[in-house]
């Protein structure tokens, strides 16, 4: 009996496939609407003189400013377009320091962009952040497209917004934007709310070798609704995502045979997510395949198996 355990345990190891998980974060660069509907007007600048031309991330523009409220929704920003944008993304991040790590972000597609200004929304997973502390907007586009035509930030002088200021990047790095000697704010509105949201955890996740499926639960502290997206390409983009529901939820995935490093997150009703975590799946099947199915449908007569065939090795 011995001899048969150690045999069915070494094909349960040629038949499983390989899936690790980490806790890394990852940042999430996927426009999710805010679905908070109560947020308000905390910080404006709205002083239109002049435009300043939006770069990629090596000639980015910023703004500082200080919030007064404990959750940053999201932000508007005026902007002037030309044309078809050179640009295929504008992106906004939110940054504790000019060259921190960024704390939420979306964008918006030059599709939306008219010709003209006009005020245009950044709604991106929701925050906590520090009333009375210094936070950053920073912007740029990602993804040329060949055409020429810019986009724009507006801003005006002499320093119309108090509790921040304006600057653009250069090959020396960050400068303060100045006309002349007046110091410059480009034009802003933030939204926030005295709700403080806390997000859901990250996603746990399993394996289930039979079915081909991710096996997925998380929780979210305040008991709100979740669901979880899955990455299949590991391009920091959600590629699929489940339905909503309550915290705790068990969810499963279909895997389809999908190898690779797979990224996973959470995300709660209001837009707050819990961050990536990562992993890797190699499928590995040399096991001769009549044998592997009636393994599979005699699961009851090798309880070590069984248990195996579930775990992330």
């Amino acid at each position: 009996m011995k001899h048969k355990i150690i045999g069915i345990v070494i094909c349960t190891l040629l038949i499983t496939s390989v899936f690790t998980v980490s806790g890394t974060s990852i940042n999430n660069l996927n426009h999710k609407n805010n679905i908070l509907l109560l947020d308000q007007l905390d910080q404006r600048s709205s002083k239109m003189d002049k435009p300043q031309k939006i770069g990629s991330s090596g000639t980015g523009l910023a703004q500082s400013f200080i919030p007064t409220l404990p959750t940053l929704t999201r932000v508007k920003l005026a902007l002037k377009s030309t044309g078809s944008a050179e640009f295929q993304y504008y992106f906004v991040h939110i940054k504790k320091t000019i060259e921190g790590s960024t704390l939420t972000s979306t964008n918006i597609n030059r599709n939306i962009l008219e010709i003209g200004t006009g005020w245009y929304e950044f709604d991106f997973p929701d925050i906590s952040v520090t009333p009375g502390g210094t936070y950053y907007i920073i912007v740029e586009g990602v993804n040329s497209t060949g055409d020429t035509s810019s986009v724009y930030w507006w801003y005006g002088y002499p320093d119309p917004y108090a509790n921040g200021a304006a600057y653009y990047k250069s090959i020396s790095g960050w400068n303060y934007l100045k006309d002349g000697v007046n110091y410059c704010d480009y034009c802003f509105e933030t939204y926030g709310t005295t709700e403080v949201n806390d997000p859901p955890n990250k996603p746990v996740c399993s394996y289930d070798l039979i079915s081909d499926a991710l096996v997925v639960t998380a929780t979210d502290p305040d008991g709100d609704q979740i669901r979880y997206g899955v990455d299949w390409n590991n391009d920091l983009t959600i590629d699929q995502w489940t339905s909503m529901v309550p915290s705790g939820t068990e969810q499963r995935i279909n895997r389809d045979g999908k190898k690779g490093i797979i990224n996973m997150l959470t995300e709660d009703e209001h837009g707050a997510q819990s961050g990536f975590v990562s992993a890797t799946s190699k499928l590995k099947q040399y096991i001769y395949r009549p044998f592997q199915v009636f393994l599979e449908n005699h699961l009851y007569l090798f309880p070590i198996y069984q248990k195996l065939l579930n775990k992330l090795v």
